[in-house]
């Protein structure tokens, strides 16, 4: 086992505790809050709203643009209009 192999194994190693540290401290968070709260993780997560994935108000849905139809159609012919 040469010198950059041990390296790795030892930032391996070191990345690996750390993990289980934050897991730790997570489960540990969560204990807490279902004491104080008297509810379950998933019961405050639902009253919280903090379940969903994703922001709502950052979707944003399809826009109307205009005379799309003109740059989309590829097989029709337009002089008019140009892409470019």
């Amino acid at each position: 086992m040469n010198a950059k192999q041990r390296c790795k194994l030892r930032r391996i190693e070191r990345r690996k505790l750390e993990r289980e540290q934050l897991a730790a401290e997570s489960r540990l968070e969560q204990r807490i809050e279902s004491i104080m709260t008297g509810c379950s993780g998933r019961v405050s997560k639902a009253l919280n709203g903090t379940l969903t994935l994703r922001d709502r108000s950052s979707e944003s849905g399809s826009t109307c643009l205009q005379d799309v139809g003109l740059f989309f159609a590829g097989h029709r012919k337009s002089v008019s209009v140009s892409a470019r």
